[in-house]
């Protein structure tokens, strides 16, 4: 059984009949899952950003899903994906508080974001953390993406993403089971 959002492993965060808690950053619903099915290389349209510019608020709605469903998104190219000048900001909603910001200021995610590099006395390894670039997109409430390019070229980018698409049926209360949690937008620290 998963243990919850951005495990390691690329698995549904929750299986059939499992009750879920979705936190949209205003409000948690409960829901129970009615059917798991896996969603590979789907790719977001490409972006041509100029030189030297910014293209803002660009939304990824190749990475809606249907009503009553909800979509968990990996990235599975990203250092391939992303062009090694352009910088990119995520905004996922929760009253314009997008995700990987502190309280003041947004971090921005560049081609090497999902590795850090662990110096192990003579030997050196590069460990992945695409599993921290994880969306979680509940029916069309996808993520948008600011590109920048502070190069003099242009530059195309296109991001491929897979994972899992969960039917969700709304439940009062998830009975004795505990739920798994599950942001849907923005983490707000609630």
């Amino acid at each position: 059984m998963p243990k919850g959002a951005y495990t390691s492993e690329l698995s549904p965060v929750a299986y059939y009949d499992q009750p879920v808690l979705l936190d949209d950053g205003d409000d948690q619903q409960a829901f129970r899952v009615s059917q798991v099915i896996p969603l590979v290389g789907v790719t977001t349209d490409p972006v041509t950003i100029s030189g030297q510019s910014t293209e803002t608020n660009v939304d990824a709605t190749e990475l809606e899903i249907w009503d009553g469903w909800l979509a968990q998104w990996r990235p599975t190219n990203w250092t391939q994906d992303i062009p090694a000048d352009i910088n990119i900001t995520v905004d996922q909603g929760a009253n314009n508080k997008p995700v990987y910001q502190t309280r003041n200021s947004q971090g921005v995610l560049e081609p090497g974001t999902p590795s850090e590099l662990v110096d192990e006395g003579a030997a050196a390894q590069i460990t992945n953390h695409s599993n921290l670039l994880e969306y979680y997109v509940y029916e069309d409430e996808a993520p948008s993406f600011t590109y920048e390019n502070p190069t003099v070229g242009a530059e195309t980018v296109s991001i491929e993403f897979a994972g899992f698409a969960l039917n969700v049926d709304p439940i009062r209360e998830p009975d004795d089971e505990q739920p798994v949690y599950i942001p849907i937008e923005g983490i707000t620290g609630r």
